[in-house]
């Protein structure tokens, strides 16, 4: 997935700043991604003893704990994911109920099973309207970063909560309901 010299630049950080957050996040996000994710709670959890009021700590915690939650080897299945959504709840008062954290909730439910929870928060996130914020064009892309260079952003959510929406109403029945929620929010 990764060469040696980026694993060894990530211990060598680590090493050097026991305390610095950003290289114990990215050893979580590497655990994370090769589905490791008794190492990423690990990681997590160091980074978040050093800065427990940092919603995305809080976020990584919580998805590694439910994603540990559904691995095979844990006795304390249920724990364990009341654990994790502890700590994506206090992830959602911390950005302040914003969409994507009712967002990042909903599909954890979604995740595990849990659809009618699933779908109340889905249902939250799209009462929510962000406004896109414009995101500047990379070097290769444009030269400037003038107002004429800066391409539409995509910090609503809301799409990606009608398509799950749509997802959990279409396989309970309610096919008219999923149609509307489509049409409404996923459609130009």
């Amino acid at each position: 997935m990764e060469d040696g010299s980026t694993n060894k630049f990530i211990l060598r950080s680590r090493e050097e700043k026991p305390d610095c957050v950003p290289p114990i996040i990215i050893s979580g996000h590497r655990f994370t991604a090769l589905s490791q994710h008794q190492a990423a709670a690990r990681d997590y959890l160091e980074a978040y003893k050093l800065e427990p009021e940092n919603p995305l700590i809080n976020l990584c915690v919580g998805t590694a704990l439910i994603n540990l939650a559904l691995g095979f080897r844990l006795q304390n299945k249920n724990q364990c994911i009341v654990q994790g959504f502890a700590f994506l709840y206090k992830y959602l008062r911390l950005s302040a109920n914003s969409q994507e954290a009712l967002y990042n909730i909903a599909r954890a439910y979604h995740h595990i099973g849990l659809i009618t929870l699933a779908a109340v928060y889905y249902e939250k996130a799209l009462a929510i309207e962000v406004k896109d914020h414009p995101i500047p064009r990379l070097p290769y892309e444009a030269g400037s970063c003038a107002e004429q260079d800066l391409r539409p952003g995509y910090c609503d959510a809301r799409r990606e909560a009608a398509f799950n929406l749509h997802l959990i109403y279409k396989k309970s029945g309610a096919t008219d309901l999923s149609r509307r929620i489509l049409k409404t929010y996923c459609t130009v």
